[in-house]
């Protein structure tokens, strides 16, 4: 029986020259200055104190593919055998492929692991596989705006507020079991803020575990949020006054993590400003130090002095406390390991413990973000430490961490709540759903080469998960159209929190339009189709009729552009010959790939894809071969 609450459960040429030829060759290479970093606003360089909480709006806001079949005969086309002028040459690089996620948690899921996995607080909702490396792609991927949420903002606390009845308590305070404070209550519940890389950006978590396990899990969203900004936005120094991250920050369990687990010793500089700007502080930590510090949590007057550290730590205020208490720990104060203290809080669910060390972590995130004005007017301001991080990423590149938390985010708070509404569809039908897993469209973007100038067609895009993805992984150009009102409406909803959360993570994204209606009837489709650079077609489930419709439409394709589909629109081996000479699917050569398990929705097996580029001179050689072919049969035939 379906509850208010069930959306959380689950339901990826150039020819060379002749020897008597000189050929001198200039390359002039114009080299365009990067812009400056840029500076958030003279109100926004402020002391802040860990208890008080960055302002954040949490005012709420509110896939099927689903398949058309044309009601009116289209007229048929002909083929055509030559490029239209000003076409691309078929030699052009080819343009890389997205496609729509699942509703299957990523792998960076906040969602509760399943009863086939770990119910460790910390293991990772989803064992959804996905590259490791960060897609090559060169382009200015940082935001101008600062991160304000604004109206319309769907925090983590919005959503579980919802359904606080689907909600149990998960911390609770071990000196004293008669506190209350950390049980479900519809106003006084308890709650956690994080600070985002972005000025003025900060989000609330209710400290609260779902009673469905496999319903969304705040805390473990919270935490992976926060392994992801530690890990991808700070240089090593800067990571060092946070503690130390694990070996996998997401899916690794706490089970390993016990007082004997080896330290790696604090670095010598410590980076506080921007990652180009270093404060050297002499260290006289060792490992061995900063373990036995960490084991001697076990006792009560050591758990007593690291409160009074967290709490000296709470109350930072500028880069110069940063600096202060750097030197401090270089001169025999406890090296304290806030990371390792925040697993340890979720291990044991210490409610206090786990506030305590949030509020240490926020000052130290502030005091990043909020660095110090200088006393001197005259020399520069500095920036905010983690916003500028994005510019020094090699070939300014989103690492592919980044881009998965983002998407899982936004799909949590906008297409969570009404995920129940995609079940429904016509069995038997081209409306039956099934979606492209992230790991599927990374591969794709990889092999295809999808960049910031291309333009990318999703045809059927559901609740618009992969136009999202290649959007904000390329910067391209991006156009979906979605024929089913459900999750056309979701799509719309999930594009507007995207675009908020792409700028709390200080990122920018490519153009991305959405629109309800038919693929086959479309206006809009008919103009972007001739212009596209890649379009995606899941026809796994498409009755043929609705295939041989979008052949029809390919006829306008220029030349070069690829299609991506589930089943081919021409099969690969086929040879142009008399009989199908008049074959809409002729324009292709079709190339089919393999993809691995855990790519798709429908099941965990691997399985093909199809990548087909217009290639119109096969016809083309085919057609004059013919002519001349018959011409010498006539000749004959007249002797």
């Amino acid at each position: 029986m379906s509850t208010s609450f069930s959306f959380f459960s689950k339901p990826k040429s150039s020819k060379p020259a002749g020897s008597g030829t000189t050929v001198a060759v200039r390359t002039v290479v114009k080299r365009v200055p990067p812009p400056t970093a840029a500076q958030g606003p003279a109100e926004g360089r402020i002391k802040v104190v860990a208890s008080d909480a960055t302002p954040a709006s949490s005012v709420s806001s509110g896939s099927k593919r689903k398949l058309e079949v044309p009601e009116v005969p289209r007229e048929v086309k002909k083929l055509r055998t030559s490029a239209s002028p000003g076409v691309e040459s078929a030699s052009r690089a080819s343009s890389a492929i997205p496609s729509a996620r699942s509703s299957v948690p990523l792998t960076e899921s906040s969602l509760a692991p399943g009863p086939s996995r770990s119910l460790s607080p910390l293991t990772s909702a989803s064992s959804r596989l996905t590259p490791d490396d960060a897609l090559p792609v060169a382009r200015s991927c940082w935001s101008e705006e600062d991160g304000r949420p604004g109206p319309g903002f769907t925090s983590s606390e919005d959503i579980v507020r919802r359904v606080m009845k689907g909600y149990v308590a998960f911390f609770k305070n071990p000196d004293d079991p008669e506190d209350k404070s950390f049980q479900p209550h519809p106003t006084r519940y308890p709650v956690a803020e994080l600070e985002y890389p972005n000025t003025f950006a900060a989000e609330k978590f209710i400290l609260l575990e779902p009673r469905d396990k496999d319903h969304y899990n705040p805390v473990v969203d919270l935490q992976q949020t926060l392994h992801t900004i530690i890990e991808q936005y700070l240089t090593p120094e800067q990571q060092s006054l946070f503690g130390t991250l694990p070996d996998d920050s997401i899916r690794r369990t706490v089970d390993s993590d016990s007082d004997s687990e080896g330290e790696s010793p604090p670095r010598k500089g410590v980076i506080l400003g921007s990652p180009h700007s270093a404060v050297s502080t002499p260290s006289s930590h060792k490992s061995d130090a900063s373990s036995s510090s960490l084991s001697s949590l076990t006792s009560i007057s050591s758990t007593s002095s690291v409160f009074s550290t967290l709490s000296s730590v709470s109350s930072l205020t500028s880069i110069s406390d940063l600096e202060h208490l750097a030197e401090a720990h270089s001169h025999g104060l406890p090296h304290v390991n806030y990371l390792r203290l925040f697993r340890r809080a979720i291990y044991n669910h210490d409610g206090p413990l786990f506030l305590r060390v949030m509020n240490a972590i926020n000052a130290l995130l502030r005091a990043l973000k909020y660095p110090q004005l200088p006393a001197d007017a005259f020399e520069p301001v500095p920036g905010n430490a983690l916003r500028d991080a994005v510019r020094s990423w090699p070939r300014t590149e989103i690492p592919h961490p980044v881009i998965l938390r983002i998407m899982d985010e936004t799909y949590q708070r906008a297409v969570g709540p009404g995920a129940n509404q995609l079940n429904v569809y016509k069995p038997a039908s081209s409306e039956i759903y099934g979606e492209l897993l992230p790991s599927f469209v990374t591969n794709l973007i990889k092999d295809t080469s999808l960049s910031a100038d291309h333009l990318f067609l999703d045809l059927g895009s559901g609740v618009g998960n992969v136009v999202l993805q290649a959007s904000l992984t390329t910067g391209c150009r991006s156009y979906g159209i979605e024929l089913n009102s459900t999750p056309a409406k979701l799509a719309r909803d999930q594009l507007e929190q995207f675009r908020i959360r792409c700028r709390m993570w200080g990122l920018a994204m490519g153009e991305v339009e959405l629109e309800e209606g038919s693929m086959l009837t479309s206006q809009r489709t008919d103009e972007l189709i001739r212009q596209a650079d890649v379009i995606l077609v899941n026809n796994k489930a498409f009755e043929e009729t609705l295939n041989d419709a979008l052949r029809l439409k390919f006829l306008d394709l220029k030349e070069s552009v690829i299609v991506v589909s589930l089943r081919p629109f021409k099969p690969p081996t086929r040879k142009v010959n008399d009989r199908n000479m008049g074959d809409p699917g002729g324009i292709f050569n079709v190339t089919e790939r393999t993809y691995p398990r855990d790519s798709v929705s429908w099941t965990d097996n691997a399985g093909v894809y199809y990548l087909h580029r217009v290639d119109r001179r096969q016809l083309q050689t085919y057609e004059r071969e013919g002519s001349t072919t018959r011409s010498t049969r006539s000749s004959r035939s007249r002797r």
